[in-house]
This record gives structure tokens, C-alpha cells and sequence, in this order.
């Protein structure tokens, strides 16, 4: 009975030492993965500061804007015409991202660039940007009976073209429903993101299939 006693002793010792080896040995895996999950996030945040700006995250967006170039003849571009806030800048007055990259676009593939908005200070302002020389024209001015209908028509007088040759990007509903009806196109722009390179290609190719 004594050896039966000893040989279970032993038997319960070196299990509960095996217990502590395989719990020992999770531990150390858990530790190791931790660990090399750092070295990873401090490998991309040594990276993203040397190379800053070069490390690009993909745009949901398609990038290539000179893609429609052939589509539209050079005697049948539109004029293109943006409202201000919302649609160029938002709520801060600070550019949308995209916004540059669009206007160099359209002006290098032969458009016509002019503003709409009820801001009355918006020439003002573009030019703040120093991009007041992509724009041909400005109706900048708020009157409670002005609309933007009226906006586009003033424009039509000055750059000597009918609305039905204008794209208008544009924020409110109200402005897009209004103008339909006289321009080649209205574009409904979201707020939160101004004009976007995706919203400047499906209007383009729109346009496109009108002529």
C-alpha cells in the first residue's frame, strides 16, 4: 500500500509539473505574438515617416481623370460649374481633398471653369486658394429672390453659351431640381465630401452619351 501511495504521488507531481510547463509554455506564445504585433506597428510608423505622403492607402475612387479626355470633343466641352461651400470647401473653408487635382483637370483638358454661389465673398476666397485664375466667371451674390437658376443664366450671358452646355456641381437638392431642366447636367454632390474625382467621371461620361 506504501509503494501504491508513493508511485501516486509522484504520478500527481509530474503531472501538475507538465500542467505548469504547456501553461508556461501559452504564456510565452501569447507574449511572443504580442510582441511581434508591435514590432510590426512600429515598423509601418517608422516607415509612414520616412516616406511620409508616399505611402498611398487606395482611393475607392477612381484616379484616372484623363480618362474621358477622348470622349468629348473640343467644341463640345461643357463648362463646368461649381458651387462654393460644400461643393469646393467644407464647413471650415478649407479645401475638400480632391478639389485641386479635379480643376487642373478640367482646365488641361480644355473646360471652361466658373463659379456659382449664393457665398458672396467666394471669388474672394478662391483666389485666397490661388486658384482664381482657373475660373473664367463668377455670380457670387446672395439676393432672397435670386436663384441659382438665375446664377447660371447670368453666366450663360457672360461666357456667351447656352445652359444646356453647363455641368453644375452643386450641394442642395433644391438647386439641382431647379436647374435640371436648363442645364446638360446637375450633379448632387454630398456635403461631407464636396466634388470627388468618382462624382467629375460619371458626370463626364454622362454628358458624353448626351452629345
Amino acid at each position: 500500500m506504501g509503494q501504491i501511495k508513493i508511485n501516486n504521488s509522484v504520478l500527481y507531481i509530474l503531472t501538475i509539473y507538465f500542467i505548469q510547463m504547456n501553461q508556461s509554455k501559452f504564456t510565452v506564445s501569447i507574449i511572443n505574438v504580442v510582441i511581434a504585433c508591435l514590432l510590426i506597428l512600429l515598423f509601418i510608423f517608422v516607415l509612414y515617416h520616412i516616406f511620409g505622403n508616399k505611402l498611398i492607402i487606395t482611393d475607392p475612387d477612381p484616379p484616372q481623370l484623363d480618362y474621358f479626355e477622348s470622349l468629348i470633343p473640343p467644341e463640345k466641352k461643357p463648362v463646368i460649374v461649381f458651387d462654393y461651400d460644400q461643393t469646393l470647401v467644407d464647413d471650415h473653408g478649407k479645401l475638400f481633398p480632391q478639389i485641386e487635382e479635379i480643376i487642373l483637370f478640367l482646365k488641361e483638358d480644355g473646360h471652361t471653369l466658373a463659379i456659382a454661389s449664393y457665398n458672396h465673398n467666394a471669388e474672394k476666397y478662391i483666389e485666397r486658394h490661388n486658384l482664381h485664375h482657373h475660373f473664367t466667371a463668377f455670380e457670387a451674390f446672395w439676393h432672397p429672390k435670386v436663384t441659382k437658376r438665375q446664377h447660371l443664366e447670368k453666366l450663360s450671358q457672360k461666357l456667351g453659351v447656352e445652359c444646356a452646355e453647363m455641368i453644375l456641381f452643386d450641394d442642395l437638392w433644391s438647386n439641382i431640381n431647379e436647374t435640371k431642366h436648363i442645364t446638360g447636367l446637375s450633379v448632387l454632390v454630398s456635403p461631407e465630401t464636396g466634388v470627388t474625382r468618382n462624382d467629375v467621371l460619371k458626370a463626364l461620361k454622362k454628358y458624353s452619351k448626351t452629345e
